[in-house]
């Protein structure tokens, strides 16, 4: 999820790119546990909402 995190922040993978490059197999569940680590949801992060 570190890595996933970075690739949202550093690159502009989508959310369902870094989902798969990251060894998930469903942007449902990627979405779930990220959110559950960071709070917020990918998405929210990749829109650039100042959440780094």
């Amino acid at each position: 999820l570190d890595k996933a995190k970075d690739l949202l922040t550093n690159t502009s993978l989508s959310v369902t790119d870094v989902c798969f490059s990251t060894g998930f197999e469903n942007v449902a569940h990627f979405s779930k546990v990220f959110k559950d680590r960071f709070v917020f949801p990918p998405s929210e992060l990749k829109k650039g909402s100042g959440l780094k």
